[in-house]
């Protein structure tokens, strides 16, 4: 099992959804490389990241995600209309705080605690830039 699965429910939308509570080192990894791989193959995309099943992400994933993000912000902020974060506890809303101040996004983002909404919000995205 991935500690993330990557669906592309729609043509520019793609939910990155939490599967486990916490990764292993090498699923972390796996991760931030299959990521990589949307940002590359894809352009013009919503990017909904759905944390409902994370546990507190430990410090240095935190770290290395903060990282991870400095690393490929200009790619990731040609690739997308906007990523939407849904945070559904104040934990998940904390550990994501601590990420970005390693590195705060420079494209647009919004935060949602249910996905319906997030949902919502990327079509509305979608639609303005067509």
């Amino acid at each position: 099992m991935h500690y993330v699965e990557i669906t592309k429910p729609e043509p520019q939308i793609i939910v990155v959804t939490v599967q486990k509570p916490e990764p292993t080192i090498e699923e972390f990894q796996d991760y931030l490389s299959r990521m990589l791989k949307v940002y590359q193959k894809h352009q013009n995309i919503v990017v909904i990241y759905d944390t409902s099943k994370s546990k507190f992400l430990k410090a240095d994933f935190r770290i290395k995600l903060g990282l991870w993000l400095k690393k490929h912000r200009e790619l990731i902020n040609q690739t997308v209309y906007g990523v939407a974060y849904v945070f559904d506890t104040p934990i998940t809303m904390m550990m994501m705080k601590g990420v970005f101040l390693v590195q705060k996004p420079i494209w647009r983002n919004k935060v949602f605690s249910k996905k319906q909404k997030a949902l919502d919000w990327a079509h509305q995205l979608i639609q303005e830039n067509q």
